[in-house]
């Protein structure tokens, strides 16, 4: 649909109390909008927030005249996924957020309109008048669910003379910000009383317990109040599969697969005339499906496409219906799966559809708007960086944690309506194994940050059962696994890494490493790991080493090419630095082959033969990024920040969102089309990097009882800000004067100070001050404690 005019609307305020009783709403725009259609051309006009918010979307009628009976908002993450009816959705995995990105209105009189679910993240909104008719609208905004501090208020802070570093941190903050969701803050997302279950315009959620269902009678009273009704069965946890939509007014079904991507089935039957409860039965006998409106058989069809699976109930956009009576039994045994009358709102809980019970940090504010284990290592980093939310820290962990497998591994993805589960899975099957390694690291990197001894205690058994399951996996020393079905990854658009594969070599062993301390704490004897992390470091130089590529090959299998994150996490773990090659070499052939304007590849070229694909990762390269500072590369380091994240945080940017994305393309558009989530934590990893390395704050013992401040400059001429931590805030400014240093800290006792690096003026020919008294440049590191200065001199 083209877009006829727009709302240029250039700053957000939180405006004075007006029409709507809560003074939390974030406008974009308190100016009359007037819409007048003749109901052959709809007027359309576009609101721009300036960047992400997310929350209960609310506006004011001012006035409605003539026919005003189909008015529609889209939101959109970016502009052009306005151009799309159904925008940058629909979004179907969770019952996080409405299913929906469309919402559509009858409004017959004035009045404050406010979603009962929430939008996630969104610039845009797209106003609609497509029935003949005029509205005068005002009070545009959203009221959000998730904190809204100011980033400059934050309990962390970072700026510096680089404006494209300073919006860097900024946006990675506002980003945290966005994905930490509170508890008890996301709806009912049905809602239930006496009369039933009210389904309005959601998507299908599948019966929690339901997965492993192959053939299965599903019977249900539908009480449609527009016609129309949603089945989804043989739905997996994300709610893929197949949705049967039904509309008995019109006498039409049509079963398609849940992304839309195909019609599988339609038929026609003739309509109903009543709105009164119609009874429904959808009979799954594997890949043959028959559906039963009201006593007759009005489909019968075969399909390939799904096999097993759940079940749920939803309504199309637009429509709605209520729900009573469902029973579904499984044909194979005989036995009744589920029997209850959604006339009691304890059912929500049953297809995780109830309010979410901790405070959890989830992937991206619109998409996923799930907990994976995965992105948490970058998360907790950002969130003790910038918001401080260690509540957000300790549920994330309570959840995730909680979904492990008796054999060792976690489950890598949790929603967040879901309890933490009280003992592990029974099971042995899992995927997308480097995310267990990945939660190690961010369960180790939760306890050394806030010292909180009650992480080592309660997640040391379960580190110790991982890293004990990974050492069985061990041939020839190296962590294989030939099932493709657990070695998917982040990148679920490439093949699996089957064999030896370097990324997984190399987060288990970063994961061996940053577990110590967390399992030393919980008294754990850490010798065996420790052995077992230098044995790794061999075998992974060794056997993957590839001197021609001046890299550690992709896997045993894949010899000719290279992966970005494995080359970081090798880095990291210290596996070249213990076989004597330096780390800097890596990440300089990882420049000269993986970086492109608009920031590194995941993959090196070679592997494109191998079907991965050019893109470049955000994810990926925060890992990248932490490594070039952790042994101190500068150079590197600036030009990831420079070329992948000053582009996307450039406010004329057309896809700007002022959060990190979560893919991008080799020319820096968004990299999955407009499903890209633009609002992606996992891509966040400069902010907590920036406080360690150019601010230089990082405990050196347990909950900063012991700290430093080792700044490395990147050649800026200043940076400032402040590390929360549990001792106290500790806070960092340094900048040259006519090419001289004044350093600037505050902060608990048991701290020390480095000179940054590099200086502009050596210390050969200047000379260091430090509180007045005159110290020497090998007399560094210097103890601090509550305000300090620190001011070269020249001699």
């Amino acid at each position: 649909m083209k877009i006829s005019r727009t709302l240029s609307v250039a700053a957000l305020a939180l405006l004075p109390h007006q029409a709507l009783a809560d003074s939390n709403v974030r406008y974009a725009s308190t100016d009359t909008v007037v819409l007048k259609s003749d109901g052959s051309k709809p007027d359309v006009q576009i609101v721009d927030f300036g960047e992400n918010h997310e929350g209960f979307p609310t506006f004011e009628i001012i006035s409605a005249s003539g026919n005003t009976s189909v008015f529609e908002v889209s939101y959109a993450e970016g502009y052009t996924a306005l151009d799309s009816y159904m925008s940058d959705g629909p979004i179907i995995m969770a019952a996080a957020m409405d299913s929906y990105r469309v919402k559509r209105y009858n409004i017959s009189k004035p009045g404050v309109f406010e979603n009962r679910l929430v939008q996630g993240g969104f610039r845009y909104q797209k106003l609609n008048l497509s029935s003949a008719g005029e509205l005068h609208l005002s009070s545009i905004g959203t009221r959000p669910t998730v904190d809204t501090t100011p980033i400059k208020d934050l309990p962390g802070y970072f700026e510096c003379s680089d404006d494209d570093i300073s919006r860097i941190w900024s946006a990675g903050a506002r980003t945290s910000q966005l994905t930490e969701i509170p508890k008890d803050s996301i709806p009912d997302f049905w809602i239930v009383s006496e009369q039933g279950s009210l389904v309005d315009s959601v998507a299908p959620q599948n019966y929690a317990y339901g997965s492993a269902l192959s053939s299965y009678n599903l019977s249900v009273e539908v009480k449609p109040s527009t016609g129309a009704f949603t089945i989804g069965v043989l739905m997996d946890t994300l709610n893929a599969g197949l949705f049967i939509n039904a509309n008995v007014f019109e006498g039409t079904l049509a079963a398609v697969a849940s992304d839309g991507s195909s019609a599988i089935a339609t038929a026609s039957f003739e309509p109903l005339l009543s709105a009164g409860p119609v009874p429904v039965v959808v009979n799954v006998q594997g890949s043959n499906i028959t559906v039963t409106i009201d006593t007759k058989d009005v489909a019968s069809f075969s399909q390939s496409r799904f096999t097993f699976g759940s079940f749920g109930l939803g309504a199309p956009l637009a429509h709605s219906a209520v729900f009573k009576n469902l029973k579904v039994t499984d044909l194979t045994s005989g036995q009744v799966v589920y029997d209850k009358a959604l006339t009691n709102r304890t059912i929500l809980d049953d297809f995780l559809m109830g309010t979410n019970p901790l405070n959890t940090i989830v992937d991206g504010s619109r998409r996923d708007r799930i907990a994976y284990n995965g992105d948490l290592d970058v998360s907790v980093g950002v969130s003790f960086a910038s918001t401080y939310a260690t509540d957000f820290v300790d549920g994330s962990l309570d959840l995730l944690g909680s979904y492990r497998l008796e054999s060792g591994p976690f489950v890598p993805t949790a929603k967040i309506q879901q309890r933490p589960l009280p003992a592990p899975l029974p099971i042995n099957a899992t995927g997308l194994i480097g995310y267990s390694f990945n939660l190690i690291c961010a369960m180790a990197q939760a306890h050394y940050f806030s010292g909180n001894q009650s992480i080592a205690t309660t997640w040391a058994p379960a580190v110790v059962s991982m890293l004990d399951w990974a050492d069985s996996k061990l041939q020839d020393g190296l962590f294989t696994l030939n099932d493709s079905s657990l070695v998917g990854d982040w990148n679920y658009y490439d093949p699996p890494q089957t064999g030896a594969s370097a990324k997984f070599n190399s987060l288990y062993a970063y994961a061996l490493q940053q577990s110590t301390p967390l399992l030393k704490a919980a008294g754990v004897d850490a010798t065996v790991y420790e052995a077992r992390l230098d044995s790794l470091r061999k075998a992974i130089h060794d056997r993957l080493w590839n001197s021609t590529l001046g890299a550690y090959a992709l896997s045993s299998e894949i010899a000719d090419g290279f992966a970005q994150d494995a080359q970081a996490f090798s880095i990291l773990a210290g596996v070249p630095q213990s076989n004597g090659i330096s780390p800097e070499a890596i990440l300089q052939t990882m420049e000269q082959k993986l970086l492109l304007d608009a920031g590194p590849l995941a993959f090196s070229n070679e592997t494109v033969a191998h079907g991965f694909a050019r893109k470049i990762s955000p994810y990926a390269t925060s890992y990248h990024l932490r490594a070039a500072l952790e042994v101190g590369d500068g150079g590197t380091a600036k030009k990831l920040l420079k070329s992948l994240w000053a582009p996307m945080v450039d406010p004329s940017n057309a896809n700007y969102t002022n959060c990190i994305w979560e893919t991008l393309n080799p020319d820096g558009t968004p990299g999955l089309g407009q499903g890209t989530s633009l609002c992606h934590g996992w891509g966040a990893g400069p902010t907590s990097e920036l406080n360690k390395h150019l601010l230089g704050i990082t405990p050196t013992a347990l909950g900063f009882e012991e700290w430093q401040v080792k700044p490395i400059t990147l050649d800026l001429a200043s940076a400032a800000g402040r590390q929360p931590t549990p001792k106290g805030t500790i806070h960092v400014s340094w900048r040259f004067d006519n090419e001289l240093l004044r350093m600037e800290m505050d902060g608990p006792k048991g701290g020390k100070v480095y000179l940054p690096q590099p200086l502009r003026i050596g210390p050969d020919v200047s000379a260091f001050h430090v509180n007045g008294k005159s110290i020497a440049a090998d007399e560094f590191p210097v103890s601090v404690a509550g305000p300090t200065i620190i001011q070269q001199v020249r001699r």
